[in-house]
C-alpha cells in the first residue's frame, strides 16, 4: 500500500485483525456495564452536583449513557445509538 503525504509516498502494510477486534469490542462493552453498574451504586450527597459525580465515574464515555438525577441517586442508561456508532 502506498500513502501519499505531501512530497513523499509512504509504502506500507495494513493488517486486519478480526480476534483483536472481537477483544476490543468486548473490552469496550464490559467497561460500559462496569460504568452503568458502578452509577446504580451511587447515592448522592447534598452539596455535590450530580453531574460532577457522573463525570467522575463516567469519564471518557459520558457520551455512552444517557443519566438524570432520582432523588439522591444516578439512573443511567446505555445509548444503544452511540455504542453502535462506537463499534463500527
Amino acid at each position: 500500500m502506498t500513502l501519499p503525504l505531501d512530497s513523499y509516498n509512504l509504502k506500507g502494510y495494513l493488517f486486519y485483525d478480526p480476534k483483536k477486534e472481537l477483544e476490543e469490542k468486548e473490552s469496550f462493552t464490559g467497561r460500559l456495564l462496569d460504568i452503568w453498574d458502578e452509577l446504580a451504586k451511587v447515592r448522592l450527597k447534598k452539596g455535590k452536583p450530580a453531574y460532577f459525580r457522573f463525570n467522575e465515574i463516567a469519564g471518557k464515555f459520558k457520551n455512552s449513557f444517557d443519566w438524570k438525577k432520582v432523588d439522591n441517586r444516578i439512573e443511567a442508561t446505555i445509548r444503544q445509538n452511540a455504542v453502535a456508532q462506537r463499534m463500527n
